[in-house]
């Protein structure tokens, strides 16, 4: 996980200054394109309203631009969000903690995309003493980054490992010796999970019921097209699979998989139904088998070295 996050740090830090003046013209850009990535890789996939709920209702008119739930779907953290190279100042601060409180929620964050802040909002300390992450990551080191961000990670937040983590963090700041922090708890037990690279089924059998990816996160499948569809969806949204990557042939052969625009090669145009993902859109070509599609996100991950083992899939009984 922290070499994926680090990948994405370093793809996010070439992205702000290539397209700054673009990010930093509108909140939305910089919430799509740069934060949503972070908060995937860290465990929060922000398309799934079972881990996050957008434009949270704090009291009244007044909406926080994320929340992060825990298990219970309670709120662990609220998360303001700022446009790119936007300052953030006091005010900003008060109102996002003023949020938090409100609602006894536990944790307050503030970001511009580059700039992430994160608070105990119930320390009886003055504000800028609750503060527990600063980084900034076209500045910060990489990987000073990625360790940082850890305290935003779900894993570290929902098993109530965050004072333990900052604890390390501090030691790190300290000594400038990077101490391993803490390990998650265990998953849970598969039961009847099976990873996709063992998953063989006969012809005819129906779609998995739900896919997990190799940070926890669990999608449901109607159709076996979706198996390649979310699967290039979540490298595509963490940063991994970029649009400069494609035309992508997951065969030796002429047909496109993965493009900007759903042809060919030659000029042809893809069957429907088309499957765009991401902004802006990639198509996934998905006219093939149940079994070409399990193949061909197999040969997906593996174009990004991402272990299909890491991926498993609960059948349809």
């Amino acid at each position: 996980m922290l070499d994926e996050l680090l990948d994405c740090i370093v793809t996010l830090r070439e992205r702000m200054m290539t397209h700054a003046n673009s990010l930093q013209a509108n909140e939305w850009r910089t919430r799509t394109q740069l934060i949503d990535p972070i908060l995937c890789v860290l465990g929060w996939d922000v398309s799934d309203p079972e881990l996050v709920t957008p434009e949270y209702n704090t009291g009244g008119k007044k909406r926080a631009d994320y929340a992060l739930l825990n298990a219970d779907k309670n709120p662990l953290v609220v998360l303001e969000t700022k446009a790119l190279n936007m300052t953030l100042t006091e005010d900003h601060r008060e109102q996002m903690v003023n949020y938090a409180v409100g609602k006894g929620i536990l944790y307050a964050g503030l970001t511009s995309g580059n700039k992430w802040e994160l608070y105990d909002v119930f320390q009886p300390v003055a504000l800028e003493d609750k503060r527990i992450l600063d980084l900034s990551i076209t500045t910060d080191a990489p990987h000073l980054c990625a360790i940082k961000l850890l305290l935003l990670w779900r894993s570290i937040l929902s098993g109530g490992f965050l004072d333990e983590t900052t604890k390390a963090l501090e030691q790190v700041q300290q000594t400038g010796k990077v101490v391993t922090p803490p390990p998650p708890p265990p998953p849970p037990p598969l039961d009847d999970w099976v990873p996709l690279a063992e998953y063989d089924p006969p012809p005819g059998t129906p779609a998995p019921k739900s896919i997990k990816f190799w940070d926890g996160i669990e999608q449901t499948i109607k159709y076996w097209n979706e198996l390649l569809i979310l699967t290039a969806e979540k490298l595509y949204v963490n940063g991994t699979l970029k649009a400069t990557d494609t035309p992508i042939q997951l065969w030796s052969d002429a047909w496109y998989y993965i493009h900007t625009e759903p042809v060919h090669a030659d000029g042809t145009e893809w069957r429907k139904p088309l499957k765009p993902i991401g902004d802006p859109p990639l198509f996934v070509n998905v006219n093939l088998s149940g079994a070409h599609i399990r193949e061909g996100t197999i040969r997906l991950l593996k174009k990004y070295d991402m272990d299909p083992a890491r991926v498993c899939l609960l059948p349809s009984k």
